[in-house]
């Protein structure tokens, strides 16, 4: 996460520039809510910051603003505590009873007037600061104290009345510039304060007339960053912005909260075109929703390795992303820092060279998948074979059931689908990349869910786009699925039958030799493939071949024990030693698919051995692509040798 760290520090500076919304997505389980428990440890009595899991939120724009100030009031540092009182008046103002009948307003002022002069009572003040902590929303932070402390008890309502109201010399200000602010609004208004007071409860008040609820909701927020200006202007060596965390921003609540945001900048910009940006930055979290809004058609999230306010600002003035909005992709691991994480456990009689390999291919680099694996390995008694470790049972913990590591991997990554739409994802995991799968919805009959299932499965968070551009399941669900499907040989059969058919139809030699070979067809399968190399060339034939042979296994080893590298013999018994090359493109094609199938690091060398001595074998069939061909092999002896 040293990163996400490091573009946090950039976005956290005051520096004059904009500041955007950064936007973390990335696969599910890929890391974004752990991202920002990292960033809130960071900040940390660094700045005043707020946490908020957006899914947890049911109440509104009030409540929520609340819970902002009183995480802002917490004592951070050289900040201290953080004032609003513009905020806390309209708050004041809002649940009083007024008189809108009488007169032309002025009972309604003078309501207002009294009101606001009765909490110059440190004692009423205190009351009511104590009543809005605790009808304001009741989310957790990440980092912070015990659960079950509410923000009263963390602070305790003197802190919360000397930092919400209060000057920084100690004035209370709530009939200073917290009343009077109403009047200007910073937007050079001529309005009386109290009259825009008494209109903002009268709009509060009728939240389902017209347009009132959005007007209340936007005062509200000028006021709220009105206030932190002020602070912020107020202050000397105050470099860095106060921040909020937004989890699962996707969630209605956290929708609101950043268009609602978004409004408020806007306007406030278009009205004080000279001021520096507001003094706040938020980091969220989408699963894909707020991405797909923001960016233009064809265009993709930065990967964060790459961020910075250089490409944010490309990428707004060439139209790739709305302003003010920064969609982030969070990375997968690379296959060294795998290794790494594996060598790191020091496992007793298996090298972490065999290992890493065999975990980094059934993961694809997918973090949450590698850390629960990884976390599995020390108890296993045969780590080399990823079959067993996901096979056992997982640690015991408080849990109500005790699952297996692969079936606690699959629930946490399929966490709150329908059954439905995890039944037809299951079907979906035959498919070799998007494409096909929409095919298996569309036109297969194959798919019983309804058209809300089919949303959930076509999510943005469940696909990505792997080496070749593809979008595909994302792997390591993929093949979790792939191991549920083949519990069941009949599913199997029919949906990769279907597959291979619609590829016929087609004409898609790759994906009909894929499903094919799903289908253990392995005779028909290699029988096409001497005429194919010397149409293709060696080059394009690899490529090919490769791709064909990462066909998944329905009898895929389980957790009893390592696959056998004999197979490879099992699987080719119809091809004579003197059928040449078809014997050796056999022996080739059933070494591939068994290595891109095993979970055992036992099985390596020896399929390698395998691949590499029919590469040789093959090699002088290859006309002018035999040297492509050796070099391949010597690819595999390499990768055979190195265990």
């Amino acid at each position: 996460m040293d990163d996400l760290v490091d573009l946090a520090g950039v976005f956290l500076a005051r520096g004059g520039s904009e500041c955007p919304v950064a936007v973390l997505t990335g696969s599910r389980g890929c890391g974004k809510t752990a991202g920002l428990e990292t960033l809130g440890l960071e900040l940390d009595q660094q700045v005043p910051y707020a946490v908020i899991d957006c899914a947890t939120v049911t109440a509104g724009t009030r409540e929520l603003l609340s819970t902002l100030a009183f995480e802002m009031n917490y004592q951070c540092g050289a900040y201290g505590r953080l004032s609003f009182p513009r905020l806390v008046t309209g708050l004041l103002v809002i649940p009083l009873q007024l008189d809108f009948v009488s007169g032309n307003g002025q009972r309604a002022r003078e309501q207002v007037t009294a009101a606001l002069e009765q909490y110059r009572n440190v004692d009423r003040l205190r009351q009511f600061i104590a009543d809005l902590a605790t009808s304001a929303i009741k989310v957790l932070p990440l980092v912070r104290d015990a659960p079950a402390v509410d923000v009263v008890t963390r602070y305790g309502t003197d802190l919360l009345v000397d930092g919400l109201v209060a000057g920084r010399i100690g004035r209370k200000v709530v009939l200073g510039p917290g009343q009077d602010w109403y009047g200007h609004q910073d937007r050079n208004f001529k309005k009386n304060p109290l009259d825009a007071l008494v209109a903002l409860n009268k709009r509060a008040s009728r939240p389902n007339e017209g347009s009132n609820l959005r007007l209340v909701a936007e005062l509200l927020w000028a006021a709220f960053l009105a206030d932190l200006h002020a602070n912020f202007s107020d202050a000397s060596g105050w470099n860095l912005n106060c921040a909020v965390l937004l989890d699962n921003a996707d969630s209605p609540a956290g929708l609101q909260f950043l268009d609602e945001l978004g409004k408020a900048r806007a306007d406030r910009r278009a009205a004080r075109p000279r001021d520096e940006p507001d003094p706040l930055t938020v980091i969220a979290t989408s699963r894909g929703t707020i991405p797909e809004r923001v960016l233009a058609a064809g265009w993709t999230p930065t990967p964060l390795c790459d961020a910075s306010y250089a490409d944010y600002d490309q990428l707004v003035s060439t139209g790739q992303t709305e302003r003010g909005w920064y969609p982030l992709l969070l990375p997968d691991l690379t296959e060294a820092e795998v290794s790494n994480m594996v060598a790191s456990l020091e496992l007793r009689g298996v090298t972490d060279q065999r290992i890493s390999p065999v975990l980094y291919r059934f993961t694809g680099g997918h973090p949450g998948a590698v850390h629960r694996i990884v976390g599995a390995l020390t108890s296993s008694p045969d780590p080399a074979n990823l079959a067993s470790v996901l096979g056992a049972p997982e640690p015991r913990a408080l849990k109500a059931e005790r699952l297996t590591n692969g079936a606690r991997l699959l629930r946490q990554l399929t966490n709150g689908l329908s059954q439905s739409a995890s039944k037809d994802l299951t079907t979906c995991a035959a498919a070799r990349h998007i494409d096909d799968a929409s095919a298996l919805a569309l036109d297969s009959e194959l798919l019983t869910g309804s058209s809300t299932a089919q949303r959930e499965i076509f999510a943005p968070e469940l696909w990505v786009k792997d080496a070749a551009g593809s979008t595909v399941m994302l792997p390591v669900l993929r093949r979790l699925l792939l191991r549920r499907l083949a519990g069941s040989p009949e599913d199997w059969s029919t949906t990769f039958e279907w597959l291979k058919m619609a590829s016929v139809t087609a004409g898609a030699v790759s994906g009909e030799l894929y499903y094919a070979l799903a289908l253990a067809e392995v005779e028909p399968v290699v029988r096409r493939l001497p005429a194919l190399l010397t149409e293709l060339g060696a080059v394009a034939w690899l490529s090919l071949l490769h791709a064909v042979t990462t066909a998944p296994r329905a009898a895929a080893p389980t957790a009893a024990g390592p696959s056998d590298p004999a197979e490879v013999t099992k699987l080719t018994t119809w091809a004579g030693p003197r059928d040449m090359p078809v014997a050796a493109i056999g022996g080739l094609v059933a070494a591939l698919w068994l290595l891109s199938n095993s979970l055992s690091a036992h099985d390596r060398p020896d399929l390698c051995t395998e691949a590499a001595t029919s590469l040789d074998d093959i090699a002088p069939y290859a006309g002018a692509g035999r040297m492509v061909l050796r070099a391949e092999a010597q690819k595999y002896y390499r990768l055979a040798a190195a265990g």
